[in-house]
């Protein structure tokens, strides 16, 4: 999405962090906040992202159904890239191919499974201990089974205002939408569970 902005002439570090902060918005207010920062910054390029429909490219709008955040689309491209001479053989012959290809693309992540030190991918495992560094910095207040509200300041808040969340632990839901979105727990679901 940023080389399609970037292709269009919203070319600048400054337009590249406030187009990639309304990318990662989880909720509507940031992400309204974050368009109004966009605006401020170039009107031509607020245009631009109002143009595109949200729901392709930004976490606010985001089903939570699904429980996918990738903002990025980089598995299709490798896959893509590595089919580029299978597609232009006859359908059979193409087949063949990609299905070497993605026989192979698994054996590899079967193996890199063995070197894991964890019983989570490397990933997974750095967003759920920087999620755990946010939990300290939030009071779990305990409303009624397994719900929460937690108040703190919170990683996104510079200005020290209170940052308060809801969280149910029986549905794995925070007001913040990170935890619905991907099914990892976010720093406030952390702090509720411990």
């Amino acid at each position: 999405m940023h080389n399609n902005f970037k292709g269009d002439g919203h070319i600048g570090l400054e337009l590249k962090q406030r187009v990639w902060e309304i990318a990662r918005a989880t909720t509507m207010v940031k992400y309204k906040q974050a368009m109004l920062d966009m605006r401020e910054t170039s009107i031509l390029a607020w245009k631009w992202c109002l143009e595109r429909t949200a729901k392709h490219w930004s976490r606010s709008h985001f089903d939570v159904f699904f429980h996918c955040d990738i903002l990025l689309n980089n598995h299709s491209e490798s896959f893509n890239h590595s089919i580029l001479e299978a597609r232009k053989k006859p359908i059979i012959p193409c087949l063949e191919d990609i299905r070497v290809v993605a026989m192979v693309r698994l054996a590899n992540r079967i193996n890199s499974v063995a070197r894991w030190k964890c019983k989570v991918g490397p990933r997974i495992e750095n967003i759920l201990k920087k999620n755990a560094s946010w939990a300290s910095q939030y009071r779990p207040l305990e409303s009624s089974n397994f719900r929460f509200e937690l108040e703190g300041r919170g990683v996104a808040c510079e200005s020290g205002v209170i940052a308060q969340h809801s969280v149910k632990l029986d549905t794995m839901s925070c007001s913040c939408r990170r935890w619905d979105l991907c099914r990892l727990p976010c720093g406030h679901a952390i702090a509720a569970i411990y």
